[in-house]
């Protein structure tokens, strides 16, 4: 929702620094245009830059949140921020004796930085990414929160630290330099999924969601997590108190995520996710009958037959609650706006394939004349689970089960039966054996997301992408293969990446995004539910399911036999109709000459996919594509473009 900006230089001057720090924010405009403001101390400079449609339309106090540069004694912050559940936050420090100057997200960090110490971190509950100076202990601190919704990038070249909310930001420091990241840059192109903090700039880093970066005089900047969700499975209560739980901290959860006054608008699908954020959405404004909000449905249209189908659910649920969705046909959706153009614009080569459908559901949005979107995001990371639940009835020793489970599989093949139960059981040094048995290499881990055929395994190997994407996966729980799965979910840096590219689609629309079931309360408590409770025989999501009874219509929340929902028919149809101008990609090359790529190869791939429909091989092409297209119109030198640099250490 704003552009920040920090940049700390020992010896620096002041205004060298704040000169700095303001290019970086002229550098973000999509962040902020309209205000700005820049603080400076010796050697070092913090600023931040708005649009003037945020101070007041979500859910902020118009006058002290149109503040994101706070200052308190020697502390000052930036902070791109949005904190809910501010009276418990405002009512702990208080508590703890700091007297608020303010009810602004920036004025709130900063109060519980200097009430709570480093343990400040745990009490804020919201989305955000914030710089924060502490001039007497001369230390910067930098976060994001553990959804990743708002981005934070930074650099140490040339013994400065620079930081900007995104990688033009940081840039636009011309001490960095823009040099291109050849395994970074491939691990995009192959559709890998949690290749660490590295960017497709050398000298470019991304905090990873989660995280907090200190830096303090003498000592090299340190990033380490704070936050993680449940470690350990709590089969107590049972399903019908604990479906009550859900209803009331998802309830409370999307209240704090409406807008203070007037319309806030919801995506609204057919599944189980969204729907029940609406549901919960609706109970809380029942409460409050008379506040003057509304929660108004936004819904993507799709041909009947088509996988994406949920038209009638979606209707049924909005009438539920007297109401009508704001419908977009989706085939009057272009998956591909301008190629080029849209590549040249973007600081990075990853593209998300659903950003047309989320900008329209932005300007449904405002055509609600809502500056706050709803969503369902977390419903599949918290409530659903894979088949690798088997590998915890496994460990349970409940064999009987196990058969009962498995036999509700739509792949019941010895195959599958070790892939999913037997395998997550085993260690890594257990895997490695068998595989140096069998004469294979290093086995690869069941969440890994398998290389495209068109990529050179040995470019992958003397350039240690495949290694870096092993020791940049985090330590994930043992002794249950649900929480693993949550987990690599939540903390690997592809969902970060995902929702930081969402976050800035809806707001470059001129609407904020907010994701209820990525509460920290709602994911504590359903992070830690047993597999029963989110998938049993062929019931899936059966806590939230049972939590929404009475709040969504009873067609809605009954079992289905197949999924629906599914963006499947609007990708392939969006590709084909893409193919003229895809098919140029697919000629020998920068990904060729780099010899990441086997061209020959990706063009039989492409004609496997044209004539198959494959979504698995149309998914890999779309970011080998996507990132092909990007080298192609960034390789041209200067401040957008850069020269191909080596992994940095």
């Amino acid at each position: 929702m704003t552009g920040i900006s920090a940049r700390t230089a020992r010896g620096q001057s002041g205004p060298d620094n704040e000169r700095l720090v303001r290019a970086s924010l002229e550098a973000m405009p999509r962040r902020g245009r309209d205000e700005s403001r820049v603080w400076a101390d010796a050697g070092v400079s913090l600023g931040a830059a708005w649009h003037s449609w945020q101070a007041g339309s979500v859910g902020q106090d118009p006058v002290s949140w149109a503040v994101p540069v706070a200052i308190r004694g020697a502390c000052a912050i930036a902070a791109d921020a949005t904190l809910y559940y501010r009276d418990d936050l405002a009512r702990a420090v208080e508590k703890a004796g700091v007297v608020l100057a303010g009810n602004a997200p920036s004025e709130l960090i900063l109060a519980a930085y200097n009430a709570f110490g480093d343990a400040f971190l745990a009490r804020l509950e919201g989305d955000f990414a914030f710089v924060l100076w502490d001039g007497a202990r001369r230390r910067l601190l930098a976060a994001r929160d553990f959804a990743g919704k708002r981005p934070l990038f930074y650099s140490t070249a040339g013994g400065a630290l620079t930081a900007a909310s995104t990688i033009g930001g940081v840039l636009a420091d011309t001490r960095v330099s823009p040099g291109l990241n050849v395994a970074s840059i491939a691990a995009t192109a192959a559709g890998l999924w949690r290749h660490g903090s590295d960017t497709c700039r050398a000298a470019v880093r991304e905090l990873p969601a989660a995280h907090v970066l200190t830096l303090e005089a003498g000592r090299p900047p340190a990033v380490t997590e704070f936050w993680q969700p449940p470690t350990t499975i709590v089969a107590s209560p049972g399903l019908d108190e604990a479906a009550l739980h859900v209803l009331e901290l998802l309830t409370r959860a999307t209240e704090e995520r409406l807008a203070a006054s007037g319309a806030t608008a919801i995506s609204l699908s057919g599944g189980w996710d969204s729907t029940a954020v609406f549901g919960a959405g609706q109970r809380a404004l029942r409460r409050a009958a008379g506040s003057g909000r509304s929660l108004r449905p936004a819904s993507m249209s799709f041909p009947k037959g088509d996988p994406g189908d949920e038209d009638d659910f979606i209707a049924e649920t909005a009438a539920f609650w007297h109401t009508k969705p704001e419908w977009i046909r989706v085939d009057d959706v272009a998956m591909f706006g301008e190629l080029r153009g849209a590549a040249r614009e973007r600081d990075e080569p990853f593209a998300h394939p659903f950003e047309g459908t989320n900008r329209a559901l932005a300007q449904a949005a405002r055509r609600l004349d809502a500056r706050v979107m709803l969503d369902g995001s977390g419903g599949d990371q918290l409530f659903a689970v894979s088949d690798v639940y088997l590998a915890d009835v496994l460990r349970s020793g409940r064999l009987l089960e196990l058969v009962r489970q498995w036999r509700t599989r739509g792949d019941r093949s010895v195959r599958a039966l070790y892939r999913n139960a037997v395998r997550p059981c085993l260690s890594a040094r257990t895997l490695a054996l068998f595989a140096r048995v069998r004469g294979q290499g290093a086995p690869r881990h069941y969440l890994d997301r398998p290389i495209p055929v068109w990529f050179r395994h040995a470019f992958l190997k003397a350039h240690g992408i495949l290694l870096q994407e092993g020791t940049a996966r985090p330590s994930l729980p043992r002794g249950s293969a649900v929480l693993a799965e949550m987990h690599a979910y939540l903390r690997f840096p592809y969902a970060a990446r995902i929702a930081a590219h969402v976050t800035h689609y809806l707001e470059s629309e001129g609407v904020e995004a907010r994701s209820p079931l990525l509460d920290a309360r709602v994911v504590a408590f359903a992070g830690s539910r047993p597999w029963h409770d989110k998938e049993d025989a062929k019931e899936t999501k059966v806590l939230l399911r049972r939590a929404m009874q009475g709040a969504l219509p009873e067609r809605l929340l009954a079992p289905r036999p197949y999924k629906t929902g599914l963006m499947t028919g609007y990708f392939l149809r969006g590709m084909q109709r893409a193919e003229a101008e895809l098919t140029p990609l697919l000629a020998a090359g920068r990904l060729a000459d780099l010899g990441v790529i086997n061209p020959e190869t990706l063009r039989r791939a492409w004609g496997y996919f044209v004539q198959s429909g494959d979504q698995a091989v149309g998914g890999q092409m779309y970011f080998t594509l996507q990132t092909e297209l990007w080298l192609r119109e960034h390789e041209a030198g200067g401040a957008a473009g850069g020269r191909l640099a080596p992994n940095p250490a």
